[in-house]
Parts: C-alpha cells; structure tokens; sequence
C-alpha cells in the first residue's frame, strides 16, 4: 500500500518533457501550404485561404510552421507527469490548449 501511494505522489513531482497533442489546433494557410498557431495568428501573414484544423493535418499535408512564434509556441514543455496526464485528457488547461 505504502508502495502505490509513493509511486502516486511521485506523480506529482517527476518532470517530463511534454508535447503538444496532434489534436491541438492550428491555422492552415492553403495557399502558402503553412500552419500558424493559434497565438501567432495576429502576426502571421496569411492569405484569406485559411482552416482551421490540427497539428495532425498540418503533418499530413506536410505544411511548414509559418514563422518561429509558431515553431516556439509548439516547443515541449517540462510539466509533471501528473499534469501532464490531466492536460492530454482536458481536465485542466494545458499549454496548447489556445
């Protein structure tokens, strides 16, 4: 018993490096076949082509980040194990969840 709650508690406390999901959202330009996310849409320069869609997509379409906010926006994240978990299920808000 004491076994299973320390390996609990360590939960808490472990850091991984998490990245984001590829369900997390993104803008795609299709006309300049990019991908902004949503944070650096502001400063994007886009054309009027635009969906939104996920990460996932923008892979599949083989889509390049549009600028570096995007690229740093999408880098991995030190989060707990734990929070980590809740975030990928969106029990709490997470860094990609824009």
């Amino acid at each position: 018993m004491t076994l299973i709650a320390l390996i609990l508690l360590s939960l808490f406390f472990i850091p991984i490096n998490a990245k984001p999901s590829g369900q997390t959202r993104m803008i795609l330009d299709h006309t300049l076949h990019v991908y902004v996310s949503p944070p650096c849409f502001d400063v994007a320069q886009v054309t009027n082509n635009i969906a939104e869609s996920t990460l996932n997509r923008a892979r599949e379409l083989q889509y390049d980040a549009d600028a570096q906010c995007t690229t740093d926006s999408l880098m991995s994240k030190k989060m707990s194990v734990m929070d980590a978990l809740l975030s990928s299920l969106g029990i709490i808000k997470g860094p990609w969840n824009w």
